[in-house]
């Protein structure tokens, strides 16, 4: 965190940091507009919250020695959330200790897709957040010289590249005109996930399903430190689950980070607003290593029926068995952790609200998962499961009864390819528990890796 040695001033000159904290709890803002675009009363997520900032960027970059001395000062002021729109995987350090005191934490995935294997923040004690539209857009018309007219969308587009800018034709009286055509609501497909947002499977822990959701990171307005500003990318989208989460722990504060995670994955949409599978920006259906277990919706993230809960205990048995003492001392920042006094255990043990298999020569491949009763204390779910024909998914016991609430229950999923010589790519399906008035799904992949 800079001190009072640095030249930066301890405002914000970029806005970046100004733009996602009004996003996850600015209060309300009548009459905003962009240009006369997207206008109307603008808000974060949750305008009541507090915002506490902490200027870890200056105009050099971001350090990460700066960034966790942010996260070990929240930490100390006693926040609830911690937002993270910095793509810089040693965050999953400073995370740790956040999560250990109950303080959620959220990242962005990054904005290097659509290319696989490169999104960032992996750790699965953070909840690594995909970009997707809206249904809402800025249209143009292009008019041609010759009566053709094309519509479109302009606004903010993430750069993808740089360099200089030539001159092919220019004209004092142009044929070709550009027309305006405000702010359109409700337009489909939508959400789509973002072109720019980064893309799973994660590079170093492929047994977890990375990212974990999608939410709003494409021509976001918000506030900017001069007035409001449009912006995309995952930095957008992050705060957005930020204020979830925020609104979330009010709501149940006696839920764990874990928790708070689970019900927002479980509740998640993967289906568009016309009911359609989402797709991405290249026309493609979007995967759940592009789009996490799907987009954002807080409604439904409220009353979850079901979670998928973890302790520290259960991360410290992740990173012994993945890292050994050395990395998990590192990670844990505790030189006393001994790793051989605890069971430790692999990322498909780990109790994740999203699933991948890993079926090897020609055998069936076993993870279990716990569910926790957070909805009526006398409920029974069945299990659905929805997998394409190149695999074959069971799973032990197909119903779960509850009696009361915060009850626990555990589930086997054995899953085996059907397929015929050695798979090409991976399978995606949807386990779902299904109660009379609640859905909990799953994501489900059946890996190659």
């Amino acid at each position: 965190m800079l001190d009072g040695s640095s030249p930066d001033p301890p405002i914000d000159t970029d806005g970046h940091g100004t733009h996602t904290a009004s996003t996850a709890a600015g209060n309300f803002l009548p009459n905003a507009s962009y240009y006369g675009l997207a206008g109307g009363t603008a808000a974060g997520i949750a305008p009541h919250a507090h915002l506490a900032i902490y200027k870890v960027c200056t105009s050099a970059g971001c350090s990460i020695s700066d960034v966790l001395a942010g996260i070990d000062a929240a930490v100390g002021d006693g926040v609830d959330v911690i937002s993270i729109s910095i793509d810089k995987d040693p965050l999953a350090i400073g995370a740790f200790g956040a999560v250990t005191k109950g303080i959620f934490v959220s990242c962005a995935a990054g904005n290097s897709g659509p290319v696989e294997r490169t999104l960032s923040n992996e750790a699965p004690w953070l909840l690594t957040v995909a970009a997707s539209t809206v249904d809402r857009s800025q249209r143009a018309t292009v008019k041609l010289g010759d009566g053709q007219k094309f519509n479109g969308e302009s606004l903010d587009q993430y750069p993808t590249s740089s360099g200089s800018l030539l001159t092919l034709f220019h004209t004092t009286k142009p044929t070709v005109s550009i027309t305006y055509d405000g702010t359109v609501i409700g337009t489909s497909p939508a959400p789509v996930v973002a072109f720019f947002s980064s893309r799973g499977p994660s590079t170093n822990g492929p047994g977890i399903l990375k990212p974990d959701v999608s939410g709003p990171g494409v021509n976001i307005l918000a506030a900017w430190p001069s007035d409001v500003e449009v912006d995309s990318g995952t930095s957008m989208a992050t705060p957005h689950l930020s204020g979830v989460a925020a609104l979330l722990k009010s709501l149940h504060p006696g839920w764990s980070p874990a928790a708070i995670k689970s019900a927002i994955m479980t509740a998640s949409d993967d289906k568009d607003r016309d009911g359609n599978q989402i797709m991405d920006q290249q026309h493609t259906t979007a995967g759940f290593f592009a789009m996490g277990a799907g987009h954002v919706n807080p409604s439904k993230a409220a009353d979850p029926g079901l979670v998928y809960d973890l302790g520290i205990d259960d991360y410290i048995a992740y990173v012994c068995g993945k890292f050994g003492n050395t990395g998990a001392r590192v990670i844990v920042r505790d030189t006393t952790v001994d790793c051989g006094k605890i069971n430790n255990i692999t990322e498909s043990e780990l109790n994740y609200p999203s699933i991948v298999v890993a079926p090897k020569n020609g055998t069936a491949a076993t993870v279990k998962r716990t569910v926790t009763n957070v909805g009526q204390a006398n409920s029974r779910y069945t299990v659905d499961v929805e997998v394409p024909t190149t695999v074959s998914v069971t799973v032990s016991p197909p119903s779960l009864s509850f009696s009361e609430v915060n009850q626990k229950k555990s589930f086997l999923v054995t899953a085996k390819w059907t397929t015929a010589g050695l798979p090409t790519r991976n399978a995606e399906a949807n386990l779902k528990w299904v109660s009379d008035t609640r859905v909990v799904r799953s994501p489900l992949v059946v890996s190659i890796l």
